[in-house]
């Protein structure tokens, strides 16, 4: 349509030309008649004007054209990239719903709203509920710097009359062994896998746990920690940091990603000093309990504590005794 306006603008345009170059040859001839000479030469002027400027506003708008259409290719270009983008994150938003994930944490060490989400989980828990934790060492819930939001809230269920039951890495295990190696190189072949911030810490939570009376001073709470709180421990490599509580499951992957690059990185980023434990610095997806993801993690989880693998509690605590009587 446009190529066919773009013809007929210069057909009229060198037909004007053309009338008006003749309308002043004629008025040449009727010079002697001079009102009729003025008049045909007016108007022969106005055509040839009038063709100018059709030729010259058809090329200033075939340049206009050309802006203008590009202009409009690129507007086009950026809407698509635009839904394209739309259209990939609704995507993945439909994927992520139909596993049954509610919500991605960015991290679970720096990522204040998963603390805040995962206590009120622990809140909601109430008498007869039981919640499921499989971690390495736990030191953030019962450590000797336990953090005290996450310790408040266990002890608030405990006296809601909740039940844990806890798996933790087996600390005489060669997986533990194997993994303080990789946290902490220098450490282990200098001082002994005994000297390692893991090993030292599984052993520091399984005392705790195992005589509560040395984390907490009340008796009530005390007694309830050691009737209420079922621990064992497992010798496979460590695959998940897992929380399921009544309505909601927590899991981030483990991972053996400890090379020098990623922990300086990691350092800077995080403006942290010093790095002992890799853990933690992944995304944690919050699943729905009633979901197939989370039914086979709580699967996940009875399949590794009813192992005839898993040592009791008993027999871990005497040989980490042991273990650390011979460190002394």
């Amino acid at each position: 349509m446009s190529e066919y306006v773009k013809q007929h603008d210069y057909l009229l345009a060198l037909s004007l030309l053309a009338i008006g170059f003749a309308l002043l040859y004629a008025s040449d001839i009727l010079k002697p008649i001079f009102q009729l000479y003025e008049i045909i030469t007016n108007v022969g002027v106005t055509f040839i004007v009038t063709a100018v400027s059709i030729f010259i506003l058809s090329k200033a708008m075939k340049g206009a054209e050309y802006i203008f259409e590009g202009r409009i290719d690129y507007l086009k270009r950026r809407i698509d990239e635009s839904a394209n983008r739309i259209k990939e994150k609704v995507r993945i938003v439909d994927e992520a719903e139909q596993s049954g994930i509610v919500r991605i944490f960015k991290t679970r060490r720096r990522d204040q709203s998963f603390k805040t989400e995962l206590i009120k989980r622990f809140n909601e828990a109430s008498r007869g509920d039981e919640i499921l934790i499989m971690s390495i060492s736990l030191r953030d819930f019962f450590g000797p710097t336990l953090d005290n939001d996450y310790f408040g809230a266990i002890i608030d269920a405990l006296r809601r009359g909740v039940c844990f039951k806890i798996l933790l890495l087996d600390p005489t295990s060669p997986a533990a062994q194997a993994r303080a190696y990789i946290e902490e190189r220098q450490v282990v072949e200098n001082q002994g896998y005994a000297h390692s911030a893991l090993f030292r810490a599984i052993v520091e939570v399984a005392r705790r746990l195992d005589n509560p009376a040395t984390l907490v001073r009340d008796e009530n709470i005390a007694k309830r920690i050691k009737e209420q709180i079922k621990v064992k421990f497992y010798p496979y490599d460590p695959t998940c940091h897992l929380i399921i509580t009544k309505c909601y499951t927590f899991v981030e992957q483990y991972h053996r990603g400890g090379d020098m690059e990623i922990l300086e990185h990691l350092s800077n980023y995080y403006n942290i000093r010093y790095i002992n434990c890799f853990g933690g610095f992944v995304p944690v997806f919050m699943v729905s309990n009633s979901s197939l993801f989370a039914r086979l993690l709580r699967s996940h989880f009875y399949n590794i504590w009813n192992s005839n693998e898993v040592k009791s509690l008993d027999t871990i605590i005497n040989e980490i005794r042991r273990m650390t009587k011979m460190t002394n």
